[in-house]
């Protein structure tokens, strides 16, 4: 009986251990689908993530934006919370070219209620370098709708829009299908 017995407890736990690799690579597979849906260049935390999956189920131009961030072959963005963010701005980009290479990193407020706000600004504005805007130009130029708020530092009516739809889309009554 010993040895039936050995043999009933290892037949379970080879039960027990297949079922959990199951379940754990049905988890990373969903998990995978999750952060696949947002550009393979941006780079984020897993907490980010999360936020910005919600942005991406909700509003069409945030989706629009990663579409044209994904297609920059030349791009690569890096998102992260900054507990710094100085109080004369909610969030900032800084932009780096190396070459044809460009790259934006995207500093955001560690919480708020106006993220989807925030990110579809921040994203339009990694979007106007994708159209190759020059913003210190335009911001010379009456009536473009670009300013300099402060030394380097440009923004744009264009990217304030974009922000504000970002946030109605998340916002907005959903509709049943």
């Amino acid at each position: 009986m010993g040895i039936e017995l050995r043999g009933a407890i290892a037949a379970c736990l080879t039960v027990i251990i297949f079922g959990v690799h199951i379940i754990a690579n049905e988890n990373s597979e969903h998990s995978e689908a999750c952060v696949r849906t947002l550009p393979a260049n941006i780079q984020l935390s897993r907490e980010l993530g999360r936020s910005l999956e919600r942005i991406y189920q909700g509003s069409a131009t945030f989706r629009a934006q990663c579409d044209r961030i994904a297609a920059a072959e030349m791009l690569s963005v890096q998102l992260r919370f900054d507990p710094h963010i100085p109080r004369s701005c909610q969030a900032f980009t800084i932009f780096g070219k190396r070459g044809r290479e460009l790259h934006a990193d995207v500093h955001l407020p560690m919480s708020g209620s106006l993220m989807a706000q925030i990110v579809g600004h921040e994203f339009e504005h990694i979007v106007e370098q994708i159209d190759g805007l020059d913003l210190r130009l335009l911001a010379r130029i009456r009536g473009t709708g670009v300013y300099q708020s402060s030394f380097d530092v440009f923004e744009s009516v264009r990217a304030q829009n974009a922000g504000r739809i970002v946030e109605k889309e998340m916002f907005a009554p959903r509709l049943a299908d």
